[in-house]
């Protein structure tokens, strides 16, 4: 059977040719589609050779991890300037982030070099910066003369005394004092709180030298060693008060680690600390009768403690010390 070749819609091959493009070798399709994606999971492993690189404002030192695992760490004090930054990313695509504050490192160990003590006020000090205790050493020397610590807490502009404290007998002292030859001794300083340096200084001095360091840390401090031991003597004291009379109860004791005060009378007692300055039978801290008053770990006070009462009375005082 014959047809009209020339006019059909198909080609030699049978197919239609208005919806197949041979010169493309595909069905011709005329159509706009719009596809929505949507949540991707990305998944970052190690194992997998994956990698996120930390590099600064311009792409450039990337953050390098140590074998150990760890990571060097720089302390900027300036951080929290508008020019200052930290950059994530490929090095190529970054999200900077400004940050608010700084970021400040406090080396967790610091120690003084060997310094000699060989003259009136020669001295050895350390900032503390934050770290909790120091301890200070003197080698053995020909040093004669006598050391005193002290402590800062304007930034070494002023100092106030402050005790040591000996390991070997539990003892704090108020000065160390040496003849020569001097011995190789080691202590720790108890600070006062806040303190920003603690220095240790030739208050008296007589010949000789002998080399000294002073080493701060996070180490726990003394303190709590001194108010928490136990202490291995009691003394027991009965003190009879006038009428509106301020007496002294107690006299400073830097080796005092307890004190009991016992108002067994009828009438209250009141008593301030330090100083006699202001105690009136009307201020003070009150003592009710039959009660009682310790000073003990974190209120241990080992300074003078005066009392006073409107009636005449005799309290039981009881101190304890290494």
């Amino acid at each position: 059977m014959m047809g009209d070749y020339l006019n059909t819609k198909l080609d030699a091959d049978q197919v239609l040719r208005r919806a197949y493009d041979e010169t493309e070798n595909r069905l011709r399709v005329d159509a706009e589609i719009t596809a929505t994606i949507g949540d991707i999971d990305v998944h970052i492993t190690a194992a997998s050779g994956d990698n996120i690189s930390i590099v600064n404002a311009d792409g450039t030192d990337p953050l390098v991890i140590n074998p150990d695992g760890s990571i060097n760490v720089v302390t900027d004090t300036e951080l929290d300037q508008a020019d200052d930054s930290v950059a994530i990313g490929d090095g190529t695509t970054l999200v900077t982030v400004t940050p608010i504050r700084g970021l400040n490192v406090t080396t967790p160990d610091s120690v003084t070099s060997s310094s000699p003590l060989n003259a009136l006020n020669a001295s050895v000090s350390i900032q503390l910066s934050g770290l909790n205790s120091a301890g200070f050493q003197i080698y053995p020397g020909n040093f004669t003369g006598t050391l005193l610590a002290e402590s800062s807490v304007d930034g070494g502009s002023s100092w106030a005394t402050i005790p040591f404290y000996d390991p070997l007998n539990a003892t704090v002292l108020t000065n160390l004092t040496f003849t020569n030859p001097n011995p190789l001794k080691i202590v720790s300083l108890i600070p006062l709180g806040g303190s920003s340096h603690v220095r240790v200084r030739v208050s008296s001095y007589t010949s000789g030298t002998a080399n000294a360091l002073l080493r701060a840390s996070t180490v726990s401090g003394a303190a709590g060693a001194v108010t928490a031991a136990a202490f291995g003597q009691v003394t027991n004291t009965y003190v009879s008060i006038p009428a509106n009379t301020i007496t002294l109860l107690l006299a400073s004791n830097v080796n005092r680690k307890y004190a009991y005060i016992s108002n067994g009378s009828a009438n209250t007692l009141k008593i301030q600390m330090s100083s006699s300055v202001g105690l009136t039978t009307s201020t003070g801290l009150p003592i009710p009768a039959n009660q009682y008053y310790e000073f003990r770990g974190d209120n241990l006070f080992t300074g003078n403690i005066y009392g006073i009462s409107s009636n005449a009375i005799t309290i039981s005082i009881n101190e304890g010390i290494p």
